[in-house]
């Protein structure tokens, strides 16, 4: 029987030797221009000390093989390579913030307030009442309000906060202990080196020039670039309210003091139960109102005659961006005149993205040798 086997064993064919495999489709050699530049060596701890670690950043000027691992699409428009939240309209032309639905309700809001008061309030003031001889001033007065309102409310929402765009990594930066990415006051998001007043925006998912706080009511960061625009805006809000209060609450006691007879020669005349009913809720709508944005209106008084942004009052800077900030009337001037403004530092969202952005990656990445170099002068020299 074991003789048997073996001799069927040693007669049958041996197995056929597997097929080489085609290499994959998406399995593509990496194009050299999208290749990984070798890392720079990573400085230890230990070795801060030593008058070696300057050396190992050479300063000199960024090529582009180091500085950008990723390219651009010449081929697409910038608007949809952006890499930030913000939400981009008629062809990238108009930008508008993360929470373009919050920035509608209080639009809508702002319109059905407005529309709810030009209906209910001025037709029905009594006839014999001072407001109504003065009719032509009261609408003229409401609609100026009305429309600086929501024209600063569109504004705000639109602008540029004082976005810094997202650049390239460097590989020479990336390969940095996290130690001294944060001495150089690093954003390892944006990979740029932030300006003082600068903070990263959760909401954005963007650098933002002398950031203050992310507005939800106009959907959109406020910075350096909209913080003017956001004072009107509020300060509009709040005399809107204001003269919307006044004139209600001056229609309805016209209406009470006219149906109870308190003009002489007058008889006792029929109450306008649109006042009647419509008028207390608009003057508790009004005082809600006016009771929160007045709140928000003179703590932002209060916070530039400091000099210090809502950002920096939470976390409890008292002298940001190492300037001293004792006069009032300097903060002031700071803040009104945008002294110190970039302007903006977008480029045409609705058109291809070229050299110059390249340039700007270049420029980035050398700012962050050159901080680099400052950074390790000191540790360089003690040795």
């Amino acid at each position: 029987m074991i003789s048997e086997r073996t001799s069927d064993l040693s007669s049958a064919s041996p197995p056929p030797a597997p097929k080489p495999r085609r290499p994959s489709a998406s399995l593509k050699p990496r194009p050299p221009s999208l290749s990984r530049p070798p890392k720079a060596p990573i400085p230890s701890h230990q070795s801060h000390s030593s008058a070696g670690s300057a050396s190992m950043y050479p300063r000199q000027s960024v090529s582009s093989s180091t500085a950008g691992l990723i390219t651009y699409d010449p081929s697409l428009p910038r608007y949809l390579q952006w890499k930030g939240r913000q939400k981009f309209y008629n062809g990238g032309r108009i930008m508008f913030g993360p929470n373009v639905r919050q920035f509608a309700l209080t639009m809508a809001l702002t319109v059905a307030s407005w529309g709810v008061f030009l209906f209910m309030v001025p037709p029905h003031i009594p006839p014999s009442s001072e407001l109504t001889k003065r009719g032509w001033e009261v609408y003229v007065g409401s609609f100026a309000l009305a429309f600086s309102m929501i024209l600063s409310l569109l504004l705000t929402a639109t602008s540029d906060p004082g976005i810094i765009p997202r650049k390239s990594a460097s590989s020479l930066v990336s390969s940095m202990p996290l130690e001294l990415k944060e001495r150089m006051n690093y954003c390892p998001t944006c990979h740029i080196v932030k300006p003082a007043r600068t903070k990263h925006c959760r909401q954005s998912d963007c650098c933002i020039r002398r950031f203050d706080h992310h507005c939800p009511w106009t959907g959109n960061s406020v910075g350096e670039g909209n913080y003017r625009l956001f004072m009107c805006f509020i300060t509009s809000v709040f005399l809107g309210t204001t003269f919307c209060l006044c004139l209600t609450a001056a229609a309805f006691l016209e209406d009470i003091g006219v149906a109870f007879g308190a003009e002489a020669g007058e008889g006792v005349k029929e109450r306008d139960w649109v006042l009647d009913i419509g008028a207390p809720l608009l003057m508790i709508w009004y005082c809600l109102v006016e009771v929160l944005v007045g709140a928000l209106l003179f703590f932002h008084l209060y916070l530039i005659s400091i000099g210090l942004t809502t950002n920096e009052w939470l976390r409890g800077e008292k002298n940001s961006g190492g300037r001293d900030r004792s006069s009032c009337i300097v903060n002031c001037l700071d803040v009104w005149s945008n002294r110190g403004a970039k302007g903006t530092m977008l480029l045409p969202m609705h058109l291809p993205p070229g050299m110059e952005d390249e340039e700007r990656d270049l420029e980035a990445a050398e700012e962050a040798v050159d901080k680099l170099q400052i950074e390790l002068r000191p540790l360089g020299g003690s040795a």
